[in-house]
């Protein structure tokens, strides 16, 4: 599916933290070892739920759309896509725990998505040569101001 909400939940890179301070950023980063089926796409979303509160997506900077990326196809029989990477920070105001996961959802009714392994493999025994996936949540402390400008980009 293309929605984030009925997008499968990989609960192998699924983490909850505590953040100390009302101030904290929480920052993620990750690299995922995955392909889609042959002829169809995916998508991967980030989210992040705050105890007792809805399941909310990283969203754009409208504020209004999930921000996923997309899974690109296997050939038929051999072929593992590059590592799909992603990472971001939020400033969730809690110190409530948060459950940070990764959801994944096929955009054809009988595409399947593919984790360290080729679309061809039977087993997760040909994983060796294929990327393995990592997926890292931690807490950045408010006083670090970790903000970033196009101008300390540039210079």
């Amino acid at each position: 599916n293309t929605s984030w909400q009925s997008g499968s939940i990989w609960t192998a890179m699924t983490t909850t933290i505590t953040p100390d301070a009302t101030s904290s950023y929480i920052y993620f980063s990750g690299d995922f070892g995955i392909c889609a089926w042959h002829g169809y796409g995916a998508h991967l979303w980030v989210t992040y739920q705050v105890s007792g509160g809805s399941e909310t997506p990283m969203q754009g900077a409208l504020g209004n759309r999930p921000v996923g990326q997309r899974i690109e196809n296997a050939d038929a029989t051999t072929s593992m896509e590059s590592p799909i990477s992603v990472s971001g920070m939020f400033a969730p105001n809690t110190t409530s725990a948060i459950t940070v996961r990764i959801r994944t959802g096929s955009t054809g009714a009988n595409g399947g998505i593919y984790f360290h392994q080729t679309r061809g493999s039977s087993t997760t025994a040909d994983d060796g040569a294929n990327p393995m996936s990592t997926f890292t949540v931690w807490e950045v402390a408010g006083s670090i101001n970790p903000s970033i400008t196009n101008a300390s980009i540039n210079s």
